[in-house]
């Protein structure tokens, strides 16, 4: 479990550094930042580390074709044949996000409104909104893992 790339704080043994906020008036920084030193690369191999804007049009393009494809065709779809494309057959992910973005702008505007700054509320709430999501993340993540 601790390999996975994203880190899961409840997973840990150790406990992640508190940040130290600096408080403005709409936006808070951490103190802690990490850095990662990528050696100087060619511009040979940048275009095997990065895409381009036409390469991921063409890849929202093949991603439109596939689902159509998938929906055009009478077999019944198994969500492993989908991953990745499951917003398209499950309109209540995007459904879901939306939920999510309303309930940390709703606790958003209450703060703002009562001049309060409080960002573990607000983290608070989008765990508890995103808690579906994660179990999914999840689900999907040990899918892969024991393929």
């Amino acid at each position: 479990m601790n390999e996975l790339i994203v880190g899961f704080p409840q997973l840990c043994s150790s406990p992640p550094p508190t940040p130290v906020l600096i408080e403005s008036r709409r936006v808070s920084f951490s103190e802690y930042s990490q850095m990662v030193i990528v050696e100087k690369l060619s511009d040979t191999y940048k275009s095997d580390l990065w895409y381009r804007d036409n390469e991921i049009k063409v890849f929202k393009i093949e991603c439109a074709y596939d689902a159509h494809v998938l929906r055009s065709s009478n077999s019944k779809i198994s969500p492993h044949d989908v991953m990745g494309l499951e917003h398209i057959f499950d309109r209540r992910l995007i459904q879901g996000r939306r939920d999510i973005q309303a309930a940390v702008l709703k606790e958003q505007l209450r703060q703002r409104v009562w001049n309060i700054h409080d960002p573990n509320t607000l983290a608070l709430i989008s765990a508890r909104e995103s808690a579906p999501s994660r179990k999914r993340a999840l689900l999907v993540g040990l899918v892969h893992y024991q393929c």
